[in-house]
């Protein structure tokens, strides 16, 4: 139970310099004021000015008020605190363990312990990985979900069950979930990774949707990448070709996607090499490393240009080296702690979303350049 002294420093902190009534090197109000203001005792007030002066947010004045002398400091000691995050998978180098390294770092910073959840994926997984982490006392929860089927986002546990307990969402998440979100701006990485093939000359260029044709699931990344794909073709005034969209591929299931993206391979391959499609935007690094094996081993190596998305470093390592997109994964962890901790503090809004730019990182855009393409 926080004393009631603490409870008075963190309003005169929240009043004054988090709501920035006032600013660097300004006096905070005197004892009566912020009797009147807060209510307390006089040394209950004395006390919480103390701890203000302790954190290195106010020092004292010879005449004994205080002046703001750091109005960046926060208020808040988390080292108390233990902070929960679920993510899809742990596989080393990975989407997640990137994000992961961000988050323990903010939270080594501010002296939390961090517990770590993998729901491998499962959204049925997800949510027992959740309650488990409630179960352990973490104040609060930083989430990459898994992606939904349609049924599950119609009865999402998210929008339904622990409505109250502060979690904060990143990536693969839906506006319907009314969760503090942190987002990557797929669709202008679309936008630009189609304008990159446009630029070097390709005209039919592939999209890798990620459904499965059995079970279609919202992936909320490729979808808005799909836009963006979209928008950069009719602005080159090209009309996108429905056979142009290979769907059927889910890189959660990888015999799945192997299976469907050989068929699709197949079928472009007894297209006439005037009309084949000379590029491809894969759905991420896995998909795309997969597709120029297949294209090597189908004897078309180099007849098709593909890129990626996310960096994924393993699939860079071996091979010719393809575009992808390099969003910061690291800061983008500390940045979902670091609202995790506002949330917890009742100072972030349910519908707050951030926004983080995704990079292209163009490398080598080697490849066949079919001469119908000039």
């Amino acid at each position: 139970m926080r004393s009631k002294t603490d409870i008075l420093a963190e309003e005169i902190w929240k009043e004054y310099v988090y709501c920035g009534l006032l600013g660097q090197s300004q006096s905070l109000p005197s004892i009566r004021a912020i009797h009147a203001r807060f209510g307390g005792s006089h040394s209950q007030i004395i006390q919480a000015l103390h701890t203000l002066c302790e954190l290195g947010i106010a020092e004292k004045r010879p005449d004994g008020g205080c002046v703001l002398v750091n109005t960046e400091i926060p208020f808040r000691n988390y080292s108390d605190l233990k902070i929960g995050i679920v993510v899809t998978d742990t596989v080393p180098n990975s989407f997640c363990m990137r994000l992961l390294e961000g988050a323990r770092r903010k939270c080594t910073e501010h002296g939390c312990m961090l517990l770590i959840s993998s729901s491998n994926a499962d959204y049925d997984k997800e949510s027992d990985c959740l309650q488990q982490l409630i179960n352990a006392k973490c104040a609060g929860v930083i989430m990459l979900p898994t992606v939904r089927t349609r049924d599950q986002i119609v009865d999402d546990h998210l929008c339904t069950q622990n409505l109250d307990y502060p979690i904060v969402l990143v990536d693969q998440t839906y506006p319907h979930q009314k969760r503090p979100q942190l987002i990557f701006d797929n669709e202008q990485a679309g936008f630009e990774m189609t304008t990159l093939l446009l630029a070097a000359g390709h005209r039919r260029i592939v999209f890798m949707d990620a459904n499965q044709a059995d079970r279609r699931v919202a992936y909320r990344s490729v979808k808005e990448r799909h836009l963006g794909y979209v928008k950069a073709l009719r602005k080159a005034g090209i009309t996108p070709d429905p056979s142009w969209c290979w769907s059927g591929l889910s890189w959660l299931h990888p015999g799945v996607l192997s299976l469907h993206l050989r068929a699709n391979l197949k079928r472009w391959a007894k297209l006439d090499p005037t009309l084949r499609p000379t590029a491809a935007l894969a759905v991420e690094d896995y998909s795309a490393r997969l597709t120029m094996d297949m294209l090597a081993e189908m004897g078309f190596e180099g007849e098709m240009t593909v890129t990626g998305f996310d960096n994924l470093t393993q699939y860079q390592l071996s091979g010719q080296p393809f575009p992808t997109t390099g969003p910061n994964l690291i800061r983008a962890g500390e940045i979902a702690a670091e609202m995790l901790f506002k949330h917890i503090d009742g100072q972030l809004s349910l519908n707050a979303t951030m926004i983080m730019p995704v990079p292209i990182i163009p490398r080598d855009l080697q490849g066949h350049i079919a001469t119908s393409n000039a």
